[in-house]
């Protein structure tokens, strides 16, 4: 079917499907397929699509009316609430461009219409001309056009507002925008019809929102290198920072990043920091506030500005994350439009604030504000009539009537105020002024999906974060017309995949390639759950660098590998704890007089080496490896 052929529906569900093959529709007795789906997000959230198809009517007038009929998303709307999903009501223009009369700044047929209304009022149709007229007007005015937002006071629609999304065309799709709404938009509780005051929630304007700080969790099987691709946006952002600047002004990974791993132990105190006890050296007990790593980082943002600073969360669903961020789990709502709060704070800063004295009076302490200079703010003021720590008044006021503050005898910043410059507008730091996350501190964390015993995210906390998946890839040759620089940034990858188990044959070694086994046993894995009718299993596969060469002995000649003794004591260890747990017989080859356990197994394969495993497809693999033959990678294609 063409896409002229298709309606509304059809265009958009044909969109996502191609687009965003991790989104899984589920069936649901309660939803009309017809109308809706249930869609289930790589991060675990399900919500609620629901599609209207465009009408056309008066096409003899010099603008055909363009309508929905909104009645029939009214049950939807219901089962969304009564299990607080979001909903997304959706639409695009379906017909030809000569039904899309006077519409000549922009084509309708490259954005979807997400209707943000309250459907409790609807009774039937809602003509949207006057949605695509304000479009026109916008865009034709020179205004933003990947993402527009469209208020009810800017149109006679009859519904509270719309967000047109940009999605390209059909040659040429465009997912960035459409994934970020979904991400970022939502509606609960739910949208009001128009009449009503509006549902006040600030979308991500998309395109001004590209050096917003990021939030976001990495998740993936065991070994598919989270971590090493949280490095690697990280060193980007700083190397683009660093870029035309001169050595004094540079900034290093060491500088800027604060690392943290959450385990069960972890707590609100590991992770903001405490008050501890201080023995004085004459005697004496002083009660000091410890930081943690939050209050460390924080600090550090607070007080550099103009520069990028990164909170790195490894293991975050290791720990109980809701619990160990306790009160600041506000925090991670940030402002994403171009617009101001009422306190004058702008895109990136949280939208919520927390008042908390023991991290205000860590980031106001003037002791350790004085062993650096910060480039992101103006010493402390204080007014005239301020007194000294020695209780004298304190001289020669300053042209707004201020003091600079005397280091010798204060300790901190007490009731003076610390300009914080850098940010969209200079912000005053006072004793009273609650914490916020500024622009400049991004957060990324790493979530192995394997684990377990591990605590659950809920969706509350995990919406506040965008969710990626590391691909669990290893290549083993370089794409054709590769680049240098794709080159050497796969030149690690293509290696791991070719090292080989314990080294070659001739080194006394199995012979089979790492990756070449890995291809093997994953798909195995995969196989194992669908033959034992359990779930999806595909969280339990082996990573490309679950385990990596590491050298022998201390010696500097010697050369990283694979040790067999390695491989069994941790990817052995791993299939039979976690991946094959529940069918080890299946998988694993005893003889009738041996006691199936991990320790004779670890022990049969020093001698018996991959004849330990039933299937024949691994058992052959030691069959393929003479040097230079390409039959073992081709093992991994069978």
């Amino acid at each position: 079917m063409s896409s002229k052929d298709m309606n509304s529906k059809e265009i958009i569900q044909e969109y996502i499907q191609s687009s965003f093959k991790k989104w899984n529709v589920m069936e649901d007795e309660n939803i009309d397929p017809k109308v809706a789906e249930l869609v289930k997000l790589p991060n675990g959230e399900t919500v609620i699509f629901s599609y209207a198809n465009i009408a056309i009517t008066g096409t003899e007038r010099k603008k055909p009316q363009i309508r929905v009929f909104l009645h029939e998303f009214k049950h939807v709307l219901n089962y969304a609430k009564e299990k607080n999903y979001r909903f997304f009501l959706f639409t695009i223009f379906s017909k030809s461009q000569s039904m899309a009369k006077g519409l000549n700044a922009f084509d309708p047929h490259e954005y979807i219409v997400s209707l943000e209304t309250n459907l409790d009022n609807e009774t039937s149709r809602r003509d949207l001309r006057s949605l695509y007229d304000f479009v026109q007007t916008y865009v034709g005015n020179g205004g933003m056009s990947k993402f527009i937002r469209c208020p009810k006071e800017s149109h006679n629609a009859g519904i509270n507002q719309a967000s047109f999304i940009y999605i390209g065309n059909k040659n040429n799709r465009e997912k960035k925008f459409f994934e970020d709404y979904i991400t970022y938009f939502d509606n609960r509780p739910y949208m009001q019809s128009a009449g009503s005051p509006a549902f006040n929630y600030n979308t991500t304007e998309f395109e001004d929102a590209y050096d917003l700080p990021v939030q976001i969790i990495y998740y993936g099987v065991p070994g598919c290198g989270k971590s090493h691709a949280v490095d690697a946006e990280i060193n980007k952002a700083i190397n683009e920072y660093n870029e035309g600047k001169t050595d004094g002004d540079k900034i290093s990974y060491e500088d800027q990043v604060m690392r943290v791993v959450f385990h069960p132990d972890y707590g609100n105190a590991d992770f903001i920091g405490q008050i501890m006890p201080k023995i004085r050296e004459r005697g004496g007990v002083d009660y000091i506030f410890k930081p943690g790593p939050f209050s460390q980082i924080l600090r550090k943002a607070y007080l550099n500005s103009s520069k990028p600073y990164f909170l790195v969360i490894e293991e975050i669903n290791r720990g109980n994350a809701a619990a160990i961020f306790g009160e600041m789990f506000q925090l991670l709502d940030r402002i994403k439009d171009n617009k101001k709060d009422k306190s004058g704070y702008g895109p990136g800063w949280s939208s919520y604030s927390i008042l908390n004295d023991d991290v205000n009076d860590y980031i106001r302490d003037i002791k350790a504000y004085e062993k650096s200079d910060h480039s992101g703010c103006v010493k402390p003021n204080h007014p005239k009539d301020m007194l000294d720590g020695n209780g004298n008044p304190v001289d020669s006021p300053d042209a707004n009537g201020k003091k600079e503050i005397d280091f010798s005898t204060a300790t901190s910043f007490c009731s003076l105020e610390l300009i914080l410059q850098g940010f969209d507008s200079p912000q005053i730091f006072r004793e009273s002024t609650a914490i916020r996350f500024p622009p400049n501190l991004s957060i990324y964390a790493t979530m192995n999906t394997s684990d377990q015993n591990v605590f659950t995210l809920d969706n509350a906390f995990q919406r506040r974060w965008e969710m990626k998946q590391v691909p669990n890839k290893l290549r083993n040759s370089l794409p054709e017309n590769a680049t240098e620089e794709q080159k050497k940034e796969l030149e690690a990858e293509i290696d791991q995949y070719n090292e080989y188990i314990g080294g070659t044959k001739e080194e006394g070694g199995t012979g089979v390639k790492w990756g070449v086994f890995r291809d093997k046993i994953n798909k195995i894995i995969i196989k194992s759950a669908e033959d034992n009718g359990l779930s999806s299993m595909e969280d339990k596969r082996l990573g490309g660098w679950f385990i990596v060469p590491k050298k022998p002995d201390e010696k500097e000649d010697s050369k990283a590998v694979i040790t067999k003794q390695a491989f069994a004591e941790k990817v052995l260890k791993y299939l039979w704890d976690d991946a094959f747990k529940f069918d080890r017989n299946s998988h694993f080859n005893f003889s009738k007089d041996e006691e199936p356990t991990l320790e004779k197994l670890i022990e049969n394969f020093e001698t018996k080496e991959f004849e330990i495993f039933v299937n024949p497809q691994i058992r052959e693999l030691q069959k393929k490896t003479l040097p230079g033959d390409s039959a073992q990678d081709d093992a991994s294609e069978e």
